[in-house]
């Protein structure tokens, strides 16, 4: 795999990240090796390097009352040829998540220094291409990424084209096309020099087991074309690289080097700190509006409390409070009173239940209680009379959902049957979020 500067996340969150500092390379004498210096404000990191029998862990140090210094010592080169590339993995001591550093390219006798960081709220990034995703346009390649937290897509404008926009479900959906075209011609240039390369080292190899004369101009000249090589294996990890950045964030990179004409890849953005803000109880109030198909209009309020699980109470009324009547009758037996022609509408409900978070979304809410709806018809002596079909009492069941609008608003949806009856009930809201 051609070199890459790249963080690289697994599927767990991540609560730290590493960032290189540029402006404190040194170019110190180290016999050809190089020495990987992570700064960070703690001494409880445990770092292992991708190339075990070619590094050593010189010291961890305490540099000022606040940083530890934990220095590695790198060869780079090796029998094979020159291995300038390496992957770091950090784990924080009593954490099981574990943060992938990997840079493409340590030059010998360089010292560099790269900045071990804790993030509040880190994003990672989850691989979510399916086989039937594909990009149908020739000589084109496709990169989606969605989030529900607006981040920064920067990729090599020579190669890509990004557009980004506000989905109508409330997510950030950033489209990358690649030009196939152009990076083939990249990739081409690499495979062209890394040929040159090998032909030339085979032969003067080949030239000095025969004991031949090999001038010092054509071991200069393949030193050359080495350079040559991991200039265009840069560029080509330059213009490969898609970067994704976060406010108060880490940085994800996605390597598009091995991308074919076609392919399309799918990515989603992670937060646990929008995990952590999901799980973390919140207060929830709502104002709450009922309507039935026999016409009866109702106002009432929702309170919750819930993290990823919890539980709420609703009370709905229509403002009447006649529960109770002289008489009852059914509308058969209508014909048995004088009515007076005044008419009243009771509702009045209590119910209870349990929410569950459904990801980022909100919460699917169900939940029990006892209901009343009483159409009283008065008699011309003033009586009050429960007429049937239309007064309903007993349990009440009610499922619905209720929806993050932003960081602090809701809205719900819901139903709510009443037995014996049935009677039905439509039940939306708009509320808070503390």
């Amino acid at each position: 795999m051609f070199g890459v500067f790249a963080f690289c996340f697994c599927a767990k969150a991540q609560n730290i990240r590493v960032v290189e500092d540029a402006d404190r390379t040194q170019t110190v004498s180290l016999n050809g090796k190089t020495e990987a210096v992570f700064v960070a404000n703690n001494d409880k990191l445990f770092i292992e390097t991708s190339r075990p029998s070619l590094d050593v862990k010189k010291s961890t140090k305490k540099v000022n009352s606040s940083q530890w210094e934990y220095v590695f010592e790198l060869q780079l080169q090796t029998q094979e040829g020159l291995a300038s590339a390496r992957t770091f993995t950090i784990t924080q001591e009593g954490s099981a998540n574990k943060t992938t550093f990997k840079k493409g390219k340590f030059l010998p006798n360089k010292r560099y220094y790269f900045i071990v960081e804790t993030v509040k709220n880190p994003i990672f990034l989850v691989d979510n291409t399916q086989p039937t995703d594909v990009h149908l346009k020739n000589d084109e390649a496709a990169v989606e990424i969605n989030s529900l937290v607006e981040v920064e897509v920067i990729a090599d404008p020579s190669l890509c084209a990004v557009s980004s926009n506000l989905t109508q479900a409330g997510y950030f959906s950033t489209m990358v096309i690649i030009d196939i075209k152009t990076l083939n011609a990249v990739r081409s240039e690499v495979e062209r020099k890394q040929m040159m390369y090998d032909d030339l080292n085979e032969s003067l190899l080949d030239r000095a087991e025969h004991q031949e004369e090999v001038a010092d101009s054509e071991w200069n000249e393949l030193q050359m074309m080495q350079q040559r090589k991991e200039e265009a294996e840069s560029q080509l990890a330059d213009v490969s690289l898609i970067k994704i950045k976060a406010t108060d964030s880490n940085e994800l990179n996605i390597d598009i080097s091995d991308l074919q004409v076609k392919q399309k890849r799918v990515y989603t953005i992670e937060t646990s700190g929008r995990n952590e803000e999901e799980a973390k109880p919140h207060w929830m109030l709502l104002a709450n509006y009922g309507f039935s198909p026999e016409r009866q209009h109702s106002l009432g309020l929702t309170v919750a409390w819930a993290g990823r699980f919890g539980g709420y109470l609703s009370f709905m009324t229509n403002g009447s409070y006649a529960l109770t009547t002289d008489l009852a009758a059914t509308m058969e037996q209508q014909y048995d009173y004088l009515w007076s022609g005044t008419t009243a509408k009771t509702r009045l409900a209590v119910t209870a239940g349990g929410l569950f978070a459904v990801k980022k979304v909100g919460y699917v809410y169900a939940g029990a209680g006892y209901g009343i709806r009483n159409l009283v018809w008065y008699t011309e002596s003033n009586q009050s009379v429960s007429m049937t079909p239309g007064t309903y009492k007993g349990v009440a069941l009610e499922a619905g959902m209720m929806f993050n609008i932003g960081k602090h608003a809701q809205a719900s949806i819901g139903g709510l049957a009443q037995f014996p009856g049935p009677y039905y009930e439509m039940k939306i809201g708009l509320g808070y979020k503390f």
